[in-house]
């Protein structure tokens, strides 16, 4: 959130999305204690936290939303080399191992910094709104898209998920 706090300083900022992999095993925020993981309870945190420490929701918009299982899980439902071989088949319930089930389609390596923002810029985002099995945490940024840019526009900041009152 410490970089959250800095961006806020900007008084021209409209809106922050937060885009994060899911595929933590415990919640960062209850470690300690071992508490699972839950794309959901850890989205509705950082809301939380960008509401109170940095008055997202009254200053500028924001938005988390998390890749599940691994932003790599959308690049095989959604980029045209992958998605045939993995048609039908839940990329955010199938076992972790994305990046390694690239390498194994793409007959290559697979570097993130190198190649991730190739395959992104090439996920058809048509097709990935359209898949079955759904893709649900990218309908999520879908939406959140959607209520950032409507936020934007009217002025009517919005902070989402939204946070538990």
């Amino acid at each position: 959130m410490r970089y959250l706090k800095t961006i806020a300083l900007n008084k021209d900022l409209g809106a922050v999305l937060l885009l994060l992999d899911g595929d933590a095993k415990y919640h960062p925020f209850h470690a300690k204690e071992k508490k699972p993981f839950c794309v959901k309870e850890v989205a509705v945190s950082l809301a939380e936290i960008a509401k109170t420490q940095t008055r997202a929701g009254e200053l500028f918009s924001f938005a988390a939303v998390f890749a599940r299982q691994e932003f790599e899980s959308w690049i095989l439902a959604g980029h045209p080399d992958f998605r045939d071989s993995m048609n039908g088949i839940d990329v955010e319930e199938h076992h972790r191992g994305a990046k390694e089930k690239i390498k194994e389609l793409s007959k290559s390596t697979y570097k993130e910094t190198v190649d991730q923002p190739r395959y992104a810029a090439e996920i058809d985002l048509d097709w990935m709104l359209q898949r079955t099995p759904k893709v649900r945490s990218f309908h999520r940024l879908d939406h959140a898209i959607s209520e950032i840019i409507d936020a934007t526009r009217t002025g009517n900041h919005i902070v989402s998920p939204c946070p538990l009152e």
